[in-house]
């Protein structure tokens, strides 16, 4: 069978193999605080831009959720997700988060997705 496998993700990516397991628990020094009255990736960024110079730890953080959801890591919807929140933040705190594994997790999971979806096409 053929199928992506981790060392793939490595040389597509030059993400790293190794490095600590996501923890969606841990405890974080910034806590942003998230509006989600708009989850579109428009009104997302409408709704967290600051127009102030300076770029704030929070904008960063909002940033970061927002490339994991609609770049790095595969969402189903046209929305922001809320569950990659706690990953922005250890990515802003500079955690040594294992997104390799991460990248090809969320790969799988989205052809499983697919392959869900195009069965209930056929029948």
């Amino acid at each position: 069978m053929i199928t992506l496998t981790l060392f793939d993700i490595v040389v597509i990516t030059s993400l790293r193999p190794t490095g600590e397991t996501f923890n969606p628990t841990l405890k974080h020094q910034i806590k942003p605080k998230f509006t989600f009255d708009h989850p579109n990736f428009n009104n997302y960024i409408k709704d967290h831009h600051d127009t102030t110079e300076e770029v704030s730890d929070y904008e960063r953080i909002v940033f970061s959720t927002l490339w994991l959801s609609h770049l790095i890591l595969y969402s189903s919807s046209l929305h922001v997700a809320k569950k990659f929140i706690p990953l922005a933040t250890q990515i802003h705190e500079k955690k040594d988060v294992c997104l390799s594994k991460l990248i090809l997790g969320c790969l799988y999971e989205s052809l499983e997705i697919f392959n869900v979806t195009s069965n209930h096409e056929q029948v």
